[in-house]
């Protein structure tokens, strides 16, 4: 019984929210590809006019969310929740490079963290930490509320 409660807990702990910014000089389309627990993806789109902020669901629990600028986008900001409030996030340059992304994550521990959490993860340009060598950036938090905590991400930071 009480391990059931505990998993129910956890469970129900996820990202609350992913908001996305285009800071970019020009219009973007941005996909984005929910990957739940159950391999059922789902395809979101949204066109953001420069400047816009568009606020996006967050990662369901056991999940994973890709985010880019379009069907053949290279550049990814990939999250993804995991067991006890376990939330990764990363900009993926495996595929290559063409757009700018940072992320920041609001209301998140630093206890637990592998890096610090109020440091922003970003790639502005192809010549980011590894992102010639088609390595990730990479970073993992302990989300602070039962709620999870928040992503921004911006393209052309």
């Amino acid at each position: 019984m009480i391990f059931t409660l505990l998993f129910s807990f956890f469970a129900s702990i996820h990202c609350a929210y992913i908001g996305v910014l285009n800071n970019c000089g020009r219009s973007i389309e941005v996909i984005r590809v929910d990957e739940p627990l159950n391999d059922n993806a789902t395809f979101t789109v949204a066109g953001l006019d420069q400047g816009q902020r568009k606020i996006t669901e967050g990662i369901s629990p056991f999940g994973t969310v890709e985010i880019s600028v379009s069907p053949e986008g290279l550049t990814r900001a990939v999250f993804t929740n995991l067991a006890r409030a376990l939330d990764e996030y990363e900009i993926d340059t495996d595929a290559g490079f063409d757009v700018g992304m940072e992320i920041t994550a609001e209301r998140s521990l630093p206890v637990g963290s592998l890096r610090n959490s109020e440091d922003p993860l970003s790639c502005p340009n192809v010549t980011c930490t590894d992102s010639h060598l088609g390595t990730s950036l990479y970073k993992r938090i302990w989300s602070a509320a039962v709620t999870g905590g928040n992503f921004n991400l911006t393209f052309c930071p």
